[in-house]
């Protein structure tokens, strides 16, 4: 199990690395309804990564499954240990398509260098909350 979980660690660290300061920018404030609740959810992860915050991004933001494949019994740690050296997270949601429990959220990352990535984050609702279900 522990080779599968490199992997996994490896990409959460990507996704999340960012290259200078987090931006202030709102981009949940760019939707409303179930669009404005998913992009949110992409800001609580980039806000929770910031902050180091394992506990949280294990615990409110990804679904089961994935904390069970990044790591069952140690998620948090894990988690927390990936992120520790990346640089200030900057996500912003571009786009957001819901199809009923299902969402599909268009994130940009800004990187150094004034460059940026664009990556898919699928999310599913599960007791009344977006979480994110797969790392891309």
């Amino acid at each position: 199990m522990r080779c599968a979980l490199a992997p996994l660690v490896v990409v959460l660290a990507l996704v999340l690395a960012g290259c200078g300061g987090s931006s202030n920018d709102n981009s949940a404030k760019s939707f409303s309804g179930e669009q404005a609740a998913v992009a949110k959810t992409v800001e609580n992860l980039q806000s929770a990564a910031s902050d180091r915050d394992g506990a949280k991004i294990c615990s409110e933001l990804i679904t089961a499954a994935l904390r069970d494949r990044i790591s069952a019994q140690s998620c948090p740690a894990t988690v927390r240990t990936a992120i520790k050296d990346t640089d200030d997270v900057d996500l912003i949601v571009t786009k957001v398509a819901v199809t009923g429990t299902t969402a599909t959220a268009t994130v940009r990352q800004k990187l150094g260098n004034n460059k940026s990535r664009v990556v898919q984050l699928p999310l599913v609702k599960s007791s009344g909350s977006w979480r994110i279900a797969q790392l891309p």
